[in-house]
């Protein structure tokens, strides 16, 4: 398991993110899927989109 210690390059607003941030670039994500708006108004970040759990659900949906 690689260990994530950097930190990812946010606004100061959002700090609390960070975290999120630095996994998603860290592991390459698809995509990040979160209802916080301070997230959702990133999109795309880094070449990684956020969305909302719902639009997720629904752009993946297989039905």
């Amino acid at each position: 398991m690689q260990q994530v210690n950097r930190l990812a390059q946010v606004p100061a607003g959002i700090k609390k993110d960070a975290k999120f941030l630095a996994l998603a670039r860290a592991c390459s994500a698809a995509a990040l899927i979160s209802s916080d708006a301070d997230l959702l108004v990133l999109s795309p970040w880094n070449g990684i989109p956020i969305t909302t759990p719902a639009a997720f659900l629904r752009a993946n949906n297989k039905h």
